[in-house]
């Protein structure tokens, strides 16, 4: 069954908007939006839109994936939320998977040098961590520029780069990294489709314990970019 479900999977952690119906284990219909104004009020027309050309409804699905970050605080919670009221109206299993592991996902396997994820942030340094061979995390995400991170790993033969901090990856390709799948915008990627595809696997090794195992709670790497005003001293 774990197989051939059918997924709704959903990721505003970056400043735009991925929507992706998987049916019978494939994915059918897929929308990506580069527009962050009005998330809120567009995400859930979108996923009626999708399930409509689908062909399914929330009654027909198996399971939900949401992308928990890092990216943009409101992207995050606004698709988070999202999710988690399906789920609750519907008494459908979410998972929530960051997005450092989608990007890893589209890099072989087999691949003999380690990978390094490389995620839009909107600010100069971009968010970044790093990966084995096998697709294990190596080590905490940190937060770069392109100079820090020729710094921090000068052997660019051994390094392989992937995500969608298309500015960063194109400095760091001209410079000599390998860096073979730039997307052409941050946006432009169907990120929905690889966590959809997550999902699949995860539930294939544990349907069960899905939830538990991978919970749809926000991940930051820096506090939201909010200052509260401060009281006045008595």
């Amino acid at each position: 069954m774990s197989g051939n479900l059918n997924i709704l999977a959903v990721d505003t952690a970056t400043r735009g908007m991925a929507v992706s119906v998987f049916r019978d284990g494939e994915a059918v219909v897929t929308r990506v939006s580069a527009d962050m104004r009005d998330q809120a009020k567009s995400l859930l027309p979108s996923v009626m839109d999708a399930l409509k050309e689908a062909e399914l409804g929330f009654a027909d699905l198996n399971a939900l994936a949401a992308a928990t970050g890092p990216g943009s605080f409101t992207g995050i919670r606004v698709g988070l939320a999202a999710m988690q009221g399906i789920a609750l109206a519907s008494g459908l299993p979410l998972a929530g998977f960051d997005n450092f592991s989608l990007y890893a996902l589209r890099v072989a396997a087999d691949t003999e040098t380690d990978k390094l994820v490389l995620l839009e942030s909107h600010r100069k340094e971009c968010f970044c961590q790093l990966f084995d061979q096998n697709g294990e995390k190596k080590d905490d995400p940190f937060q770069e520029d392109a100079a820090g991170i020729m710094t921090r790993f000068a052997e660019k033969e051994d390094l392989l780069l992937t995500g969608n901090a298309v500015p960063v990856l194109r400095e760091l390709a001209a410079a000599g990294y390998q860096a073979p799948d730039i997307p052409e915008d941050f946006a432009a990627e169907n990120s929905s489709v690889l966590l959809g595809r997550m999902l699949a696997d995860a539930a294939a090794k544990d349907m069960k314990d899905l939830v538990r195992h991978y919970p749809a709670k926000p991940f930051y790497i820096r506090p939201p970019d909010v200052t509260f005003p401060k009281e006045n001293a008595p």
